[in-house]
């Protein structure tokens, strides 16, 4: 996990940095839905609504670095997890 959350970090910050156009520090909903297009992911705007609500951790309408690489954690935790459970 702490291998994951290493290289997470440095990979989301530039992908991150790059993505955000206006330099806010944050995506917006265009920001974002243009950072999935470019990732060849053409989401609808009720998937882009329901991607940013979920990221959207504080409910500004913005997803902040920090908000990402929160889930991003606790998503390489639980699939961690998920490899070690044993089987029922």
């Amino acid at each position: 996990v702490l291998d994951f959350t290493a290289r997470t970090n440095v990979s989301v910050t530039r992908v991150f940095a790059h993505v955000d156009a206006d330099g806010s520090g944050d995506l917006d909903v265009v920001e974002f839905q243009t950072a999935m297009e470019n990732m060849g992911q053409t989401l609808t705007e009720l998937e882009i609504t329901e991607v940013m609500s979920e990221l959207d951790i504080d409910g500004s309408g913005t997803i902040e670095a920090g908000e990402l690489l929160d889930k991003l954690k606790q998503f390489g935790q639980e699939r961690c997890a998920l490899r070690v459970s044993p089987m029922i």
